[in-house]
């Protein structure tokens, strides 16, 4: 039997971002925008194998454009990281 352990993968899971979503006609852009760079933050520091995204990423089928820039900009600051760290981005997500 071998004494060798196999390297762990070290996975990141969120969901329902709802990006775009207003809460009661409160504009919530500002949060999205917090919990989107607190996120690539952690991606950095936990060095994580994969982000794995479950859930809503949009609150609608049909996005505003600003959440969808949102989005976008996340993604390329994402794939930064991943380009350091080797983290691949999974998407099990519903639109």
């Amino acid at each position: 039997m071998s004494s060798h352990l196999k390297p762990s993968l070290r996975l990141l899971q969120t969901s329902d971002w709802h990006i775009g979503q207003k809460l009661h006609g409160h504009d919530r852009q500002e949060e999205h925008d917090a919990f989107l760079a607190w996120l690539i933050e952690r991606l950095g520091e936990l060095a994580a194998d994969a982000l794995v995204v479950t859930g809503y990423i949009f609150n609608v089928a049909n996005p505003p454009v600003s959440a969808t820039a949102r989005f976008y900009v996340f993604l390329r600051d994402a794939l930064g990281i991943s380009r350091e760290t080797g983290t691949a981005l999974v998407g099990i997500a519903r639109w």
